[in-house]
């Protein structure tokens, strides 16, 4: 094998790492989501929760009182761990689910709209800060101040000229008074996903 050949496969196996990295984060994200509908809404039935049935049978979690209380802390500690999010963090996603669902019926537009969001602020503070986002990882906090001003921008301001982003950040708005989101909580999924993407560990 020569050399072209090698650097490929090498920059191909970095791209695959990067990308279950940032894949495994997603998942864990929607599996909480899933537990936290079900303590809230009162479901038993794993069917209706392909993602949190998985993570049950294969870390053999059991159920405590009601189907989702156990399943959250187990998915929230492993995040922390990984990620060093806060408990603020999973407060959230439980007081928007609370909000924003009232019956099972509402769990379909509720996923639609949560997945709208991560994909229109992500798109957004990534043509805000394009330049930012390529520092190098030993300024990682001053990154995360560039995303929280940048998140900060996108949900109260309108000057903007790319057209891209104007749609994005309208998006943003809609989607984050929907789900009733911070902008910390923005700013803390957003750094996430960048550091992982960028192929580091959260420190």
């Amino acid at each position: 094998m020569g050399l072209s050949e090698v650097l490929k496969a090498r920059k191909q196996k970095k791209e695959e790492f990067v990308k279950e990295k940032v894949q495994n984060f997603i998942t864990l994200l929607n599996v909480y989501i899933q537990a936290s509908s079900a303590a809230t809404l009162g479901i038993m039935n794993l069917q209706q929760l392909p993602q949190l049935k998985v993570l049950k049978q294969k870390f053999k979690i059991p159920t405590e009182g009601r189907l989702g209380i156990a399943e959250k802390k187990f998915v929230a500690s492993k995040m922390k761990e990984e990620y060093k999010l806060s408990d603020a963090f999973f407060s959230e996603i439980d007081n928007s689910i609370k909000r924003c669902c009232k019956k099972v019926l509402d769990l379909q537009p509720y996923g639609v709209w949560f997945q709208s969001l991560m994909q229109d602020v992500m798109m957004a503070v990534s043509l805000d800060v394009q330049v930012g986002l390529r520092l190098p990882l030993v300024f990682r906090k001053w990154m995360k101040s560039m995303i929280q001003e940048s998140v900060h921008k996108i949900v109260t301001s309108a000057d903007f000229k790319n057209p891209d982003l104007i749609k994005s950040a309208i998006n943003v708005r809609t989607y984050k008074e929907k789900l009733h989101f911070s902008e910390d909580w923005l700013t803390d999924v957003c750094f996430v996903y960048i550091i992982l993407a960028r192929g580091s560990k959260m420190k």
